[in-house]
C-alpha cells in the first residue's frame, strides 16, 4: 500500500483490517522522509519505484497486488510498468495518473 504525500503507512486504518479479513497479506510501508523511514534528501522521486521493488524484493513477494493513493500513485504506477511481470493488480485512487 503506498501512501498519499501527506502520509505514511498509518494512511490505511481502515482498509488495513478489512483486507487482511479478506485473505491477504498486507503491507504498508513508509516512503523515504515520511514516519521513521530514512530522510529523502530531495530525491524521493527518482527513487520510489526503486524502494518499492527493494522493498518487495526484501519481503520474497513475487506477485502483488498494489493499491496507491494520491502521489504514491505515481510510484506504484512506474513500478506496474517497468516490472509488470511483478503486479497481480494495480489500483490507484484520487491521483493525477
Amino acid at each position: 500500500m503506498c501512501h498519499p504525500a501527506t502520509g505514511s503507512m498509518e494512511s490505511w486504518p481502515y482498509q488495513q483490517p478489512a483486507l487482511v479479513g479478506a485473505g491477504y497479506r498486507v503491507v504498508s510501508y513508509s516512503r523515504r522522509g515520511h514516519l521513521g523511514s530514512s530522510p529523502n534528501d530531495g530525491i524521493e522521486q527518482a527513487v520510489g519505484s526503486a524502494d518499492l521493488g527493494l522493498l518487495l524484493d526484501h519481503l520474497n513477494l513475487d506477485r502483488s497486488h498494489l493499491v496507491s493513493a494520491a502521489y504514491g500513485g505515481f510510484f506504484a504506477t512506474d513500478y506496474a510498468f517497468s516490472h509488470p511481470d511483478r503486479v497481480r493488480s494495480l489500483t490507484v485512487l484520487s491521483s493525477f495518473i
